[in-house]
C-alpha cells in the first residue's frame, strides 16, 4: 500500500509540474495563479476534512472494569 501511495504522489508531482509549466507559458511567466491554486488547497483541504469528520474530539479512555473487580 505504501508503494501505490508514492507512486500517486510521484505522478501528482509530474501533472503539477507539466501543469505550471503550462500555465506560466500561457500568462508569461506570472505566478500569481499558482499561488492562488496552492493556497486555496488547503482550505479545500480543510473543508473535505471538516465534511468527512464534523465532530474530532479527544478520546476518552474507559474504565477498566477487570482492574477494579481485582481490586
Amino acid at each position: 500500500m505504501v508503494g501505490i501511495g508514492a507512486f500517486a504522489g510521484a505522478m501528482g508531482g509530474v501533472l503539477f509540474q507539466r501543469a505550471v509549466g503550462r500555465i506560466l507559458d500561457a500568462n508569461g511567466g506570472n505566478y500569481s495563479p499558482i499561488f492562488v491554486y496552492c493556497g486555496s488547497a488547503y482550505l479545500v483541504a480543510w473543508a473535505i476534512i471538516h465534511l468527512l469528520a464534523p465532530r474530532l474530539e479527544p478520546v476518552t479512555a474507559a474504565p477498566n472494569k477487570m482492574v477494579e473487580q481485582a481490586a
